[in-house]
This record gives C-alpha cells, sequence and structure tokens, in this order.
C-alpha cells in the first residue's frame, strides 16, 4: 500500500470516530420507548419550540411540508411550509380561540379548527382540548428520542389519523428546543395576538 494512502485512511477513521462522539445538543436522540402502550401520549414540557417534517393526505391532496410549533402552556402556533419554503398553513390557538391565520386556497377552515388544531392540541400540549364524545381521532407513536434538558422520551415519529375528517398525517421530529417561548411568537402579521 503506498504510505501516504495509508495515512489518509487512517485520517478518515479518526475523523469519523471523532465526529460520532461529539454531542448533540438540540436535535433528538433515538431513545428504546417508555413502557406504555404506543398510542399513550407522553407528557411534554410545559413550553417548547419543535420542528417537524410532515406529510398531510387529506381527501385525495397531499401535502409535504415543514412545520415549526412554540407550545407555551395551553397556547401554541403552528406555521408550516412547503419543502421550496412557501407557506401552506398557519395557526393560532389561544383557549379558547383558535384561528386558521392562513391555509391553501379551497381547503375549508372547519375541518382545520376542529380537526387538525383540535389534534394538535390533544398531543403537543400540556393543556389539550376536551375530547369528544366519540374516539374520531387515533394517535400511533411509532418511535420515541430523548432530548437534552428533558427527562421522558417524546415521540419522534407519529401517526394522526382523522376519521372524521378524512386526514392521516404522518409526523417526523428533526428538532426540539427547550427554551422558553415569549408573546412574539403567537402576534400575528399586523401586531395582534
Amino acid at each position: 500500500m503506498i504510505p501516504w494512502a495509508k495515512s489518509g485512511i487512517l485520517a478518515l477513521v479518526s475523523l469519523l470516530i471523532s465526529s460520532a462522539c461529539v454531542p448533540q445538543s438540540s436535535g433528538p436522540r433515538s431513545a428504546p420507548p417508555p413502557p406504555r402502550e404506543t398510542d399513550a401520549l407522553p407528557r411534554l414540557p410545559e413550553t417548547y419550540r419543535m420542528v417537524h417534517r410532515i406529510r398531510l393526505e387529506v381527501r385525495g391532496r397531499s401535502f409535504d411540508m415543514i412545520g415549526y410549533l412554540a407550545v407555551r402552556g395551553g397556547d401554541w402556533r403552528a406555521v408550516a411550509y412547503s419543502e421550496l419554503g412557501g407557506r401552506l398553513f398557519d395557526f393560532l390557538c389561544r383557549p379558547p380561540r383558535k384561528e386558521v391565520l392562513f391555509a391553501p386556497k379551497g381547503l375549508p377552515h372547519q375541518p382545520l379548527r376542529e380537526g387538525v388544531m383540535n389534534d394538535l392540541s390533544r398531543i403537543f400540549t400540556s393543556r389539550p382540548a376536551p375530547s369528544p364524545d366519540r374516539v374520531e381521532t387515533s394517535v400511533r407513536i411509532r418511535s420515541y428520542c430523548s432530548v437534552e434538558g428533558w427527562p421522558e422520551a417524546v415521540p419522534e415519529r407519529l401517526t394522526i389519523e382523522n376519521r372524521r375528517w378524512g386526514y392521516v398525517m404522518e409526523v417526523h421530529l428533526l428538532r426540539m428546543d427547550l427554551r422558553p417561548v415569549d408573546d412574539r411568537a403567537f402576534r400575528t402579521g399586523d401586531g395582534a395576538t
């Protein structure tokens, strides 16, 4: 073997080993699922931000997006963008108010408020909206991960299926940030909250 090639291979192996040991501060890390049912919703922090990759299929239409979620208690804001950066959805929930600030043309707001927004409240907030008498939504958590600074595993991959409104969301957690969320996250474009 050529001497410089051998040292190059050793340098590459050394670099790969050292980069594998660098701690990740804000991204999810794989973790075994906690000892509970796969559709049981875990406890989440009072305040946090998440970034998700989402695939939403609703009555023949399909949307691939990156979703940003800011939660503080029962208040939350979710904004989703297409993979090319166009805004697809913007939801603001400050109970009892639920507002669809932006959605694709022709998509009715009632299923978004009564379906998607209720489902997001139930899954991602510490003060979920009351569940209806009939179970219309199933949540299947496929995997969990650990996040630095939070003692419990959080859902990493989940499927949300709402039978009443006819949609399925495949959600994959990309990042979770536990820093406090302030009022700026809940302001709309005109400065009102």
